[in-house]
């Protein structure tokens, strides 16, 4: 008789399971939409070995959102920003809710590395430059710079 009881719950704990779970999915796809639409393009490149998933981007407009208001950036992934021309550059964390690893590069080398990078809210006080000139400028996860062996000098070719 006990077991007649508990079917009913049963059914509307597997009814609520299947509903939370279709809104997880939801937002997640939500979530993948907006980066989709953030970005211009995706690269798969090797770095010292390691397979780096870059999210590309070249408008102003991508640039500026850059990864601004992300929670996440999966383990070996990062955002390649190309420039049009070699310049100093210059970054900021505005808005970002991720600590980062900001390289720039030019020429196919390194000029200049910044690790470990707090975000900032949306005033930004602490600019990141490159001092020389850079055409491209690479964000990784925090400390990704160190377990991938990076250092200003290295050779780092990025395809156009």
């Amino acid at each position: 008789m006990a077991y007649k009881k508990r079917w009913p719950l049963a059914i509307i704990s597997s009814i609520f399971l299947i509903f939370l779970i279709s809104i997880l999915v939801a937002n997640n796809q939500n979530t993948i939409n907006e980066i989709e639409k953030s970005i211009d393009s995706k690269e798969i490149v090797s770095i010292n070995g390691e397979v780096i998933e870059l999210e590309v981007v070249t408008s102003a407009d991508k640039m500026y959102q850059g990864l601004s208001g992300r929670k996440s950036l999966c383990v070996d992934c990062g955002m390649l920003f190309k420039f049009s021309d070699s310049a100093p550059r210059s970054f900021v964390m505005r808005n970002m809710l991720i600590p980062l690893d900001i390289v720039f590069i030019n020429e196919g080398r390194i000029v200049k590395i910044y690790k470990n990078l707090n975000p900032e809210g949306s005033n930004p006080t602490t600019l990141y430059e490159s001092v020389f000139p850079a055409r491209y400028v690479l964000e990784l996860n925090a400390n990704k710079t160190d377990s991938l062996g990076l250092n200003i000098g290295d050779a780092l070719n990025i395809n156009d």
